[in-house]
């Protein structure tokens, strides 16, 4: 049950509603994956589905779901845009500390490299001798 896919514009608005999602948020999650077997979701239509689904419901039981998370406490557009630059500054700051970091070992290999270099010439002109 847990991996069948809500393909339906019912059972879309019906699992979002259950678990406390946004109308709008509902509505966006139609509007970008629509079902191909179903005709377009207008306004009517969706308006529809939302009164039909909440009927549904509020007959099943009055009490209101309570669940691990609230609709209400879901961030706005700002403060998710917000949260999404803080990351990114951080990602680019670890990458340009690990940038650095790679840099400086590999000029420090560099330096060892021509020191071993510098040490078999050495070692050849003795044989030389």
């Amino acid at each position: 049950q847990a991996s069948v896919v809500a393909q339906s514009a019912y059972y879309k608005v019906l699992v979002g509603t259950i678990l406390g999602y946004k109308a709008s948020n509902i509505v966006a999650h139609l509007e970008e994956n629509p079902d191909p077997q179903e005709p377009f979701m207008s306004l009517a239509r969706t308006e529809q589905l939302f009164s039909m689904i909440q009927e549904e419901l509020s007959i099943l039981c009055s009490i209101p779901a309570k669940l691990p998370w609230k609709a209400e406490n879901s961030l706005d557009v700002e403060t998710a845009e917000a949260k999404i630059s803080n990351l990114q500054k951080r990602i680019d700051a670890d990458n340009h500390r690990i940038a650095q970091e790679s840099s400086k070992q590999e000029s420090e290999l560099a330096k060892e490299n021509q020191l071993l270099a510098l040490e078999q010439k050495k070692k050849k002109r003795k044989k030389g001798k």
